[in-house]
């Protein structure tokens, strides 16, 4: 992430980030940079400090009247001191169950443990919270916090629907760690490709291996995501239903809605927020639902379609302006002031 200017008579955001290589740095704060500047707040995106020498040069930079948005961190007790010691109102972002975990086991709890602990020192030194959604939401107590999705593209490739989809192409997009879920429901697309022609089409980092179905993997790149996402007849969200599950903001359904690709996901989570069952997407439970589910988009090209429209139109109300609007009125709340008066 590039840093931006911060001219000193006027309030300046600084999007500080815990990993440069997450996909909701790039989301949450590197793109969303340009449409909150252009609602007058200039960005400054950064890493979270972590060194001396790194708070140093963050005390420099800062005036009284700035706002710190801290993107999933967590503080050490002796950070959270020092975040309390700066004269800038706190803004403490998530977009996963960073409280939670997703590792069992005894290694799994003391981690929980610790990470439960990070949680709570960021919320106890932040002004506000900006969960991605209503389950985030629900963990930030009596701290005020705004719901803010994470941003989707719109100005991306439409699908083509296809009246005769053979192969039907099943599509997910995600990183190799999440390839669990698909695997997870391996047995219904191996039971409906028994029926079917059967694509599934996997864009990740690292290939998908399913036995008795056949799959392609594409490279994910940040430039081909968008054209390779447009090419599935149907994109998929599965989850197992546990706590770090809640915590996901339905990324992937969003971009596939963007495209105009209807998409079906475990109903878990914000997924059974954004989907409406039958309107805009299909909702599966279990395994039976997934082969259910799909089976009839891959029979339908109507139902294809009026889906994939009524997803594309639900996808707008999450594009970068207006979850920009939706964050700036926030921090213009936490900072106290208007936009009009900065």
């Amino acid at each position: 992430p590039a840093s931006g200017s911060y001219p000193g008579d006027v309030a300046t955001l600084h999007l500080v980030y815990e990993k440069a290589n997450a996909p909701s740095t790039r989301i949450r704060l590197v793109q969303m940079a340009p449409h909150l500047e252009a609602r007058g707040w200039p960005c400054r995106v950064l890493a979270c400090p972590r060194d001396s020498e790194a708070r140093r040069a963050f005390e420099a930079a800062i005036t009284p009247g700035d706002v710190a948005l801290i993107h999933r961190a967590r503080p050490t007790r002796a950070e959270a001191a020092w975040w309390r010691g700066l004269p800038v109102r706190r803004v403490y972002d998530f977009d996963d169950a960073v409280m939670h975990g997703r590792k069992r086991g005894i290694t799994g709890l003391l981690t929980r443990r610790s990470r439960a602990a990070g949680f709570r020192r960021a919320l106890a030194c932040a002004d506000g919270a900006t969960p991605g959604n209503a389950f985030l939401a629900a963990q930030c107590g009596d701290l005020p916090h705004a719901i803010v999705p994470s941003a989707v593209p719109l100005d991306v490739p439409r699908h083509a629907p296809r009246t005769d989809a053979v192969p039907f192409r099943v599509g997910w997009v995600g990183r190799s760690t999440n390839l669990r879920y698909v695997r997870a429901i391996a047995p219904a697309l191996v039971t409906l490709a028994r029926r079917v022609a059967l694509e599934v089409v996997c864009v990740s980092d690292a290939p998908l291996e399913l036995p008795d179905c056949p799959v392609t993997h594409l490279r994910w790149t940040a430039d081909g995501e968008a054209e390779q996402i447009a090419g599935f007849d149907v994109g998929i969200m599965p989850l197992a239903d546990d706590l770090w599950s809640r915590g996901k903001c339905a990324y992937k359904l969003l971009q596939y809605m963007a495209a105009g690709v209807p998409a079906v996901g475990s109903e878990v989570g914000m997924n059974a927020e954004l989907i409406e069952h039958e309107r805009n997407g299909l909702l599966a439970r279990d395994l039976a639902d997934w082969e259910r589910q799909l089976g009839r988009l891959a029979r339908d090209a109507d139902l294809r379609r009026r889906l994939g429209d009524a997803g594309w139109h639900t996808a707008q109300g999450y594009g970068y302006a207006a979850v920009a609007d939706r964050l700036v009125a926030f921090l213009d709340e936490v900072a106290g002031a208007s936009s009009a008066s900065r």
